[in-house]
């Protein structure tokens, strides 16, 4: 059981495991590619509750991930495939061997990350497999877009009972605002269920769900059932009842950042604003600075970013993340020259990652603002540092593109060659076979 889900890394390398298959069952894939400056005051800030799976993955920990989601989380989406494709590449850049690889087989996609088996899948459609899981669990997967509670920890116990367990995970979320603190519970009743204390776990829902006095329960089923029934009624994390479920369990103490986060990411800017005046600045800037460009207002998201800045010195991965944000800030605020500017202090970080999306975000600038010099120059960079990656592969297509604008039909046939002979997904494909055309227009036009 663990408050931050990052800690299962630690569990799991505590336990000396080695190439295991890990049942993530989660409503995030927890395997980004990006460090946030919410995580650099801990100790071991390169892995974090959103990538420790891939540094799993990376240190040879897991071998094979099986993604549970639960339904909800695709929406509308009817071609899991498609929604597959472009929710993986929310949180890491793909390789075009990955994407490839990714197929629909009997409801469930399945293909290679990172160079290992992965699957995307539902309950439903659970894979079949003999030998040891990692079943690992975060109960924010146990909850709907409204919060409320769609599956249950006995209905998930039962649909996975057959598995084999190596080791079992769980995390509540609280912190960070994944899972309410209303809905804390079920991370207790999960510890109740897969630590082999089914009936107690029986008689701990039963006692929860009733509508008469729990003064006579453990205080931890008392804490929960008080917050439950105040967020319920209405309640907004503050009160008698919050206050009495605190001072039963610790764990059930409101914290206004989380919940703050919480609101957040439920795009309720109002209450989110509302708990982080409870922080200090510092503490607000990240997540105010996110508000007030959803808001439009640009040059308040600048501010806030910018104060950042000046407090995460010798923490290069975060210094570029901040800057990669101000050039966003500052394109919405109509400053391109100085969202150029950001683009280029990200570049100039000593840090490896996400070097190769600085040049693509800055030479795609560049080619906006009729820098075409420039923006070749970036663009080659970008794809130079990682060219297989489907991103590198997109800024290939803009480099052919910008060789044609810039009447250099041989560089841009090159190009295209070197794009035709790959197996190109989608609109990356399209675009490639259009190339020879614009190639071809161009040269009959008229010279200046």
């Amino acid at each position: 059981m663990m408050e931050d889900h990052r800690d299962a890394y630690f569990f799991w390398e505590k336990l000396g495991i080695r190439g295991a298959s890990c049942l993530h069952i989660d409503a995030h894939l927890d395997m980004a590619g990006f460090l946030s400056p919410l995580e650099s005051a801990f100790q071991n800030p390169e892995i974090n509750c959103a990538n420790y799976l891939l540094k799993a993955v990376e240190a040879g920990i897991v071998e094979e991930v099986v993604w549970v989601i639960p339904p909800h989380l695709k929406g509308d989406a009817k071609d899991l495939l498609h929604w597959t494709y472009q929710e993986l590449s929310r949180w890491l850049p793909l390789d075009l061997d990955e994407f490839n690889s990714l197929k629909l087989n009997e409801g469930r996609v399945e293909g290679r990350l990172r160079g290992k088996a992965f699957t995307l899948t539902t309950t439903d459609h659970l894979p079949v497999k003999n030998g040891p899981w990692l079943l690992d669990l975060d109960v924010d997967y146990l909850i709907d877009e409204q919060d409320d509670v769609w599956q249950t920890p006995f209905q998930l116990r039962d649909l996975t009972r057959q598995l084999d367990l190596q080791a079992v995970t769980v995390a509540y979320s609280v912190r960070g605002g994944y899972t309410p603190l209303a809905r804390r519970y079920l991370g207790d009743l999960a510890e109740l269920i897969w630590s082999g204390r089914e009936v107690e776990a029986l008689e701990w829902w039963e006692q929860f769900n009733s509508l008469q006095s729990l003064e006579s329960a453990p205080t931890g089923l008392q804490a929960a059932a008080l917050v439950t029934r105040a967020w319920g009624s209405g309640s907004d994390h503050s009160g008698p009842a919050w206050e009495q479920a605190a001072g039963l369990n610790p764990a059930y103490r409101v914290n206004a950042f989380d919940v703050a986060a919480l609101y957040w990411q439920r795009k309720r800017s109002g209450r989110c604003l509302k708990w982080l005046k409870q922080l200090p600045a510092d503490q607000t800037a990240y997540i105010k600075g996110f508000i007030a460009l959803d808001q439009q207002k640009p040059s308040q998201a600048i501010k806030y970013w910018e104060d950042l800045l000046t407090k995460v010195e010798g923490e290069p991965a975060t210094q570029r993340h901040l800057y990669m944000l101000l050039a966003k800030a500052y394109k919405a605020a109509e400053q391109p020259l100085k969202a150029i500017q950001s683009l280029e202090n990200a570049i100039a970080v000593k840090e490896k990652a996400g070097l190769c999306q600085a040049y693509r975000e800055l030479g795609r600038l560049q080619r906006e603002q009729g820098l075409k010099m420039e923006a070749t120059a970036s663009l080659r960079k970008s794809i130079r540092l990682d060219p297989l990656k489907v991103d590198s592969l997109e800024a290939q297509i803009d480099l052919a593109e910008l060789y044609i604008e810039t009447e250099q039909a041989m560089r841009a046939q090159a190009e295209y060659r070197k794009l035709a002979q790959l197996e190109l997904p989608g609109k990356l494909g399209i675009r490639t076979e259009r190339l020879p055309v614009k190639i071809a227009l161009s040269n009959r036009l008229p010279r200046r």
